[in-house]
């Protein structure tokens, strides 16, 4: 027996991506290059997981701000926020999904 991707619901794959990324943007510090949600958003071109405010989430970006990946120039502290033109303002996970 073998089971292919198609026997799946694409609305349960997406919720269980959805969790996943969520517990991990909950614990994101911002201090390890290597991290994957600096390569989502840089690679991906976008901020949070449905937009930039889900970094609220985070006890580390509580007050507005967002992670150096979100900023559309990434440099260290560049000083985004949700709210932010410098921002991306796309969904991450509408993106790794399709």
């Amino acid at each position: 027996m073998s089971i292919t991707i198609n026997d799946f619901n694409n609305e349960a794959i997406t919720d269980k991506i959805e969790e996943n990324m969520r517990s991990e943007l909950k614990t994101f510090d911002n201090k390890t290059v290597e991290n994957i949600w600096s390569f989502i958003q840089q690679d991906l071109h976008c901020c949070g997981i449905t937009n930039s405010s889900d970094w609220q989430e985070n006890s580390h970006y509580a007050s507005g701000a967002v992670p150096d990946s979100c900023c559309m120039n990434v440099t260290n502290f560049c000083l985004g926020s949700a709210s932010s033109m410098a921002v991306w303002f796309v969904l991450a996970v509408s993106k790794l999904v399709n």
